[in-house]
């Protein structure tokens, strides 16, 4: 028993006295962990009780990570015995703190300093992302051929590091565009844009720098540069029509035999006139090489006119007379069309086919008339001579593009045709329409056994329903079936006959991702006499699609069942998978790189191969501004492209070494039209040069130029200058100059926003220049130290409280300033104060107008004259006495007359005097217009017409004309000014305060 006693006395002994003191005092946080974001405060929640018999006071202290803010006071905490208190720690997190996980660790004293609880909290800082890029430098402006630099600033104020990529639009960045930044970290990003010599007017170059993260956009900022002309670029005083004529080498290896040839081309296409109404195209391109299978780039000769009435062509191309009489006829031919204001329209067109011998030679006579731009009506009638027959074909079509409802567009044709004395008829109908969630197109074709036209014995179809369910998930389908026969060219060789049909779901995983899943079924017959496949496949699909920085992706994956009709049953269905990808990279936004690839385990042309790989890769390169490269190569086709030339491999470089001048050089090893196996070597070896033969002299021109100069005499570079929609800027010496003028008045406005806020031109801005052929007017101007005339009218001190009583005010009196060169009319405000805009040095007559001031006042003295020097301040106080009632009589040239009535004084009054109107009463005005900025006196704008006074309202400068008393006075001001202004209304001015009619009507109510 002893010695248990003195075991468990020394236990005691060795406990540390922090324990012991634990049991006198207890802490309990609600939540033992908490997360919150930096710069926010954070509170920490807990009881704390006191387990002893005794009145505890607690002397808190609280252990917090560096920088932490304790936002909670420390003042002591008294405790009854068994009391239990609820208590909040509140400590202020620093904004961009890192992020992690930290411990705030509070303590408790009693009043000797002996610890009696210590506590623990733990407290994580979530990751804030904040980036910011600003604009350091940019260059307002730059000519023709230099370049455009510009630089942000990208700041990290997020509490993490983070990568970004840099992607720009329309520039590039100078350096990397990978960055990484730690948290409070910077950096300088430039982008560069280099600028065309060939600009003929100044135009505004945007581009765009995006900061991504991941595949978020975090930051956009957009920006332009103006560019001006280059100084030695001399303007083209004629208008011409534009021709460019290309000579080209061609040599083709063909049956292990190497041939070549020459081809030219001349070929023009423009307007004859400034206006544009007359259109005129040619080409001229021989000799004929199809049997070099380059491309099929055989001879061609055509002359096309078309103004708004009469379209007229004579020539070889592609003629269409509708889709079921005649789609696609290459020979030679004519046609011509007139069209009648009325919306009356005759046509006739004549060919003869160069790749159809079936046909020696057709003709068509249209019929119509258009209702309006969505909705017409043509007759066509028919005819064609085939070699083999007598007697010529006939076909009547009937055709319709209307619009039914609105969304919906309808294209519809019945035709009926007769050959040999038997008749058939064929239809077509197309419709697009988009309603609610849904878009809808479709066509069908349904040609009779016997109908003689472009197809016969045809049903063809294809359909497509798609609808957004929402910004994420879309759905669609779609089905095709091909038509059987028809009259092809055959140099023409159209696809094989396919029969799909095609349900798929969209999902947007991302912003720049997407997932889809697609079921299909499709069958395709080989169209040639010698069928090579006949296939039909049945399958599921999955394609995933992604875009992340400079590089995209795509991957899809196919399993189903393919059945290959070219062998016998029972052996002809075999499971098929393919893979596909297709991978590209685009560098610096001028180098292109993509890489494709397939892979599928049956062959559906012939049995022996079952798996085949198709792969390939592109190159495109921008590899200066005049110089550019090209080139592709894959390893193989399928068999069912054979309708297409299909280049195995491809290199290409094109090079513009002067304004009006290319070389391009292209080679090709390719399988073309209607082969399957057999390649060629082609290439080929251009050389381009662009002109224009003069038609018109432009219309007979002047020159404006000038020099801009400050105060000191010294020239001033960068103002931009501004003629009608030119813009130019002065150079290191100053100077402007605007060439091909047309002679006349013009404005010509000079941009103060480089200057101070204190500075102006010395002349008008805009001023009036007057332009006379053959002759320089020159426009000099001085920059100086504008003047500043401000005041107030001041209403007699005698009535100042009577007006006080009758609300009456000096607001709105109108006052004017008015020089030689410069005239400003304002109101006052409230307290009557007025400040003109900046002014030009000079002298100024100041005048006060009458019936603007309140009733019961006069203008002692009508107009003031000031002379104001460069930079000078003045400041005017103006009193306006009350009228004395008084009636004097005068003898001389008054007269009494009597009437009905009693007498009355006729006096002979030398001037007339301007009505006066009350002041302190509303009045009604025309609102003419309202601007960001102040316009000035003279301003084109007003036509002539002097503003009544300006307001500034809503950051915006409104004027109006007129002040009337009654809204039917108001109503014929209107009725004039509308032939003079487009936005006008009419609005209630009273007081300070400016409502519409309507408006002002229901507040009186």
């Amino acid at each position: 028993m002893r010695l248990r006693t003195k075991l468990i006395l020394c236990f005691l002994l060795a406990l540390p006295i922090e324990l012991l003191s634990q049991q006198l005092l207890q802490t309990n946080f609600v939540k033992p962990q908490v997360e919150t974001e930096p710069g926010k405060v954070c509170n920490l929640a807990f009881f704390i009780t006191n387990n002893s018999e005794e009145p505890i006071r607690v002397n808190p202290n609280y252990i917090l990570p560096d920088n932490w803010k304790l936002v909670t006071s420390l003042s002591a905490i008294d405790l009854q015995p068994s009391e239990k208190k609820f208590l909040i720690i509140s400590v202020q997190i620093p904004e961009s703190y890192l992020v992690g996980d930290y411990s705030v660790v509070p303590e408790f004293n009693d009043d000797k300093g002996q610890l009696l609880q210590k506590d623990e909290v733990h407290v994580r800082v979530l990751e804030v992302e904040k980036i910011t890029i600003e604009k350091l430098e940019k260059k307002e402006y730059v000519y023709a051929g230099e370049e455009i630099r510009a630089s942000y600033l990208l700041q990290n104020q997020g509490n993490t590091e983070k990568s970004f990529f840099i992607e720009t639009q329309n520039c590039q960045v100078e350096e990397g565009a990978e960055v990484r930044l730690g948290v409070g970290e910077s950096k300088v990003i430039t982008v560069v844009k280099p600028t065309s010599e060939d600009y003929v007017n100044s135009a505004r170059e945007y581009y765009t720098i995006r900061v991504n993260a991941g595949n978020r956009v975090l930051e956009s900022v957009n920006n332009w540069t103006q560019v001006f002309p280059s100084k030695n670029l001399k303007k083209d005083m004629y208008f011409r029509f534009p021709i460019s004529f290309s000579g080209s080498y061609l040599g083709v290896n063909k049956d292990d035999q190497y041939e070549s040839t020459y081809q030219f081309e001349l070929q023009g296409q423009g307007t004859l006139d400034v206006e544009g109404k007359h259109q005129l195209e040619f080409m001229a391109r021989g000799p004929n090489n199809t049997d070099l299978s380059y491309l099929g780039l055989y001879d061609q000769y055509y002359l096309s006119y078309q103004n708004k009435n009469l379209m007229l062509f004579g020539g070889q191309k592609n003629f269409m007379f509708t889709p079921l009489t005649e789609s696609s006829r290459y020979g030679w031919g004519f046609e011509s069309k007139v069209v009648v204001n009325s919306g009356l329209t005759l046509g006739y067109l004549y060919v003869e086919p160069r790749f159809y011998q079936e046909i020696k030679n057709e003709m068509a006579g249209i019929l119509g008339y258009q209702f309006n731009p969505k909705n017409k009506i043509e007759l066509y009638y028919v005819t064609k001579q085939f070699e083999a027959l007598n007697d010529r074909t006939q076909l009547l079509s009937f055709t319709s593009v209307f619009t039914p409802f609105n969304g919906t567009d309808v294209d519809l044709e019945l035709s009926r045709g007769y050959l040999n004395n038997e008749a058939d008829n064929a239809y077509r109908v197309n419709i697009n329409s988009r309603f609610s969630l849904f878009n809808f197109s479709g066509n069908y074709y349904n040609t009779g056994k016997n109908y003689p036209g472009y197809y016969n014995n045809s049903k063809f179809y294809s359909a497509n329903v798609s609808a957004r369910l929402s910004q994420k998930i879309g759905l669609s389908f779609y089905a095709r079936r091909d038509f059987m026969n028809a009259q092809l060219d055959t140099f023409f060789v159209t696809a094989p006959i396919t029969k799909s049909y095609q349900g798929s779901l969209d999902y947007k995983l991302g912003l720049q991702s997407q997932l889809k899943l697609f079921v299909r079924q499709y069958e395709r017959k080989d169209r040639l006499n010698y069928n090579k496949f006949h296939y039909k496949t049945r399958s599921a699909n999955l394609r995933f699609s992604q875009k992340w920085r400079w590089f995209r992706f795509s991957l899809t994956g196919e399993a189903g069942k393919t059945t290959n009709f070219l062998l016998d049953p029972g052996e002809n269905q075999q499971n098929s998978y393919r893979g596909m990808g297709d991978f590209s990279f685009n560098i610096a936004s001028k180098h292109f790189i993509r890489a494709f690839g397939s892979w599928s385990n049956i062959n559906q042309f012939v049995s022996g191969k079952q798996q085949n790989i198709t792969a390939g890769m592109s190159v495109s390169s921008q590899i200066s501004e005049k110089f550019n490269a090209n080139f592709y190569v894959q390893n193989a086709y399928d068999i069912d492209d054979y309708y297409k030339n299909r280049n195995l491999m491809q290199l290409s470089f094109n090079y513009n070494f002067l304004p009006n001048h290319s070389i391009a050089l292209r080679s090709f090893y390719t399988i073309f039209k209607t082969e399957v196996d057999q390649a060629e070597f082609t290439m080929a070896a251009t050389y381009a040069y662009k002109f224009g033969v003069p038609l018109k002299q432009v219309i007979k021109a002047g020159i404006i130029r000038g020099q801009i100069i400050n105060k000191q005499g010294e020239p001033v570079e960068g103002v931009w200058v501004r003629l009608l929609n030119k813009t130019v800027v002065t150079d290191k010496n100053g100077e402007y100059i605007f060439d091909l003028v047309q002679p006349g008045t013009h404005l010509v406005s000079f941009d103060e926003s480089s200057f101070e806020l204190d500075e102006l031109t010395n002349i008008p801005n805009p001023v009036e220049v007057n332009v006379f052929e053959d002759q320089v007017s020159t426009v000099d101007v001085r920059i100086l130290k504008g003047a500043e005339l401000k005041g107030k009218i001041i209403l007699e001190e005698a009535t100042l409280k009577a007006a006080a009583d009758d609300n009456v005010n000096a607001a709105n009196i109108i006052v004017e300033v008015k020089s030689s060169l410069d005239q400003y009319r304002i109101t006052t405000n409230s307290n009557g104060l007025f400040q003109f805009p900046l002014l030009k040095p000079g002298k100024y007559i100041f005048k006060i107008y009458a019936n603007s001031i309140p009733a019961g006042y006069k203008i002692d003295q009508p107009e003031y004259e000031y002379v104001l020097g460069e930079g000078e301040k003045k400041e005017i106080e103006i009193e306006l006495p009350t009228k004395r009632n008084n009636i004097i009589f005068k003898p001389a040239g008054n007269a009494l007359q009597k009437n009905g009535l009693g007498l009355s004084l006729k006096a002979k009054s030398t001037s007339k005097k301007e009505p006066e109107a009350d002041s302190e009463k509303p009045f009604y005005s025309i609102q003419i217009g309202a601007f960001k900025r102040e316009l000035p006196m003279g301003d084109p704008f007003f036509q002539d017409e002097q503003f009544y006074f300006e307001k500034q309202i809503d950051n915006l400068h409104k004027y109006y004309i007129g002040r009337f008393s009654d809204l039917q006075s108001a109503k014929e001001e209107y009725k004039r000014l509308k032939t003079t202004f487009n936005k006008l209304f009419i609005v209630v001015i009273d007081g300070d305060e400016v409502y519409s009619v309507r408006k002002y009507e229901k507040l009186k109510k």
